[in-house]
């Protein structure tokens, strides 16, 4: 597909099935964006897998900042990743 075709035609997905995701898909995922480029190449940034519900329902008690939807999309959810930026690398 060429790049044009692609942001032309990408969309947004945000009705989500009760499909678990494997380990594999998640690895897959996170590969292709750590092929996204970043400042110096200096790769500041790490992806943390959340699956336990306690977690990902502290997050979305202590994290989303009263973004309604965000707390809703979060009920729901069964696997969370979570991007961190590593700050002070940059410079």
């Amino acid at each position: 597909m060429e790049a044009l075709e692609c942001i032309k035609t990408r969309r947004s997905v945000r009705r989500y099935t009760d499909e678990p995701i494997s380990d594999e898909q998640i690895m897959q995922i996170i590969d292709y964006a750590k092929l996204a480029p970043t400042w110096k190449n200096t790769q500041t940034l790490s992806y943390i897998v959340v699956r336990d519900k306690e977690v990902i329902s502290k997050i979305k008690e202590e994290c989303l900042l009263g973004f309604e939807h965000n707390v809703k999309t979060l009920d729901k959810c069964h696997t969370l990743v979570l991007l961190v930026q590593k700050n002070g690398i940059c410079g």
